[in-house]
């Protein structure tokens, strides 16, 4: 298993849609840790098939086979690793409770005692993304919650740290592939 995947806490937040897929661990090609995955209209007929009609052993293994032929990793996506090394608890923790937490890499380093490089290779190693790259994250993954809330965009964005509604849409489509209106409106 994924060191990772054994250290890291995962969180999806309200309002995300999820289909879950069950394949046997001997059969399935993927990472060992959750992943986010481009939903293709092929990925989707093919995950509709597999789990809506009566088949027989072989049409299941083919379909199985189809799938996996199929999936791609996604650039984008709603799950935040979460580090759980005592050296970060504390940006963890003040991001959770103040996600607009404007404090920079340099400032956090200096307030625990430690280079920006050890903090950068916390992050990278729980994560799989640098602090500035999973403070962004976390910043979106936060917003997506509010935005299910019903939140206007001007207001999300203020109250995940960003000073615009422009500079917090471009963050949140580097995210996530879409912008925060398609999510709000429930296109995503």
């Amino acid at each position: 298993m994924d060191s990772r995947g054994d250290a890291a806490l995962r969180q999806s937040p309200a309002g995300s849609r999820q289909r879950a897929v069950h394949f046997g661990a001997d059969t399935t090609p993927l990472a060992s840790h959750p992943v986010a995955v481009d939903l293709t209209d092929l990925l989707r007929l093919l995950l509709e098939r597999l789990v809506t009609e009566d088949l027989d052993g072989e049409a299941h293994r083919t379909t199985e086979q189809m799938i996996f032929d199929v999936l791609r990793p996604s650039d984008n996506g709603l799950v935040l690793r979460v580090p759980t090394a005592p050296l970060v608890a504390p940006i963890v923790d003040s991001v959770q409770k103040n996600p607009a937490d404007t404090r920079t890499l340099k400032a956090w380093a200096r307030e625990l005692g430690v280079s920006t490089r050890t903090v950068t290779r916390v992050f990278e190693s729980e994560t799989g993304m640098g602090f500035t790259r999973w403070i962004t994250a976390a910043r979106v993954h936060y917003a997506a919650t509010l935005l299910g809330q019903d939140l206007g965009i001007a207001e999300v964005a203020a109250a995940v740290g960003y000073g615009s509604a422009s500079s917090f849409t471009t963050a949140f489509r580097r995210v996530t592939g879409t912008t925060p209106g398609q999510f709000h409106g429930g296109e995503y």
